[in-house]
């Protein structure tokens, strides 16, 4: 198991597990961009993979700098409502 840990660190200078968080949160915002008119947040967080809805907006910060809202307003100009 160490030395997965250790391999994985090597390839992507990362663990696995932040790895694999950062590739849901991209595939949210890809969502977003691509659907964000037509999917709730919830929609696209748990389609992603996201089960931590209340996480779900501070991982996206992280990465993208805002909101996962603050975006679907900047792109779609509202936001979808449940």
């Amino acid at each position: 198991q160490r030395s997965l840990q250790l391999a994985f660190r090597e390839q992507f200078d990362t663990n696995a597990r932040t790895f694999v968080l950062s590739a849901r949160i991209q595939r949210a915002h890809a969502m977003l961009l691509a659907a964000g008119d037509q999917l709730t947040l919830s929609e696209i967080a748990t389609q992603s993979g996201l089960w931590h809805l209340g996480r779900f907006p501070q991982y996206y910060r992280q990465i993208f700098g805002c909101s996962p809202s603050e975006m679907q307003i900047r792109v779609w100009g509202r936001p979808v409502l449940a």
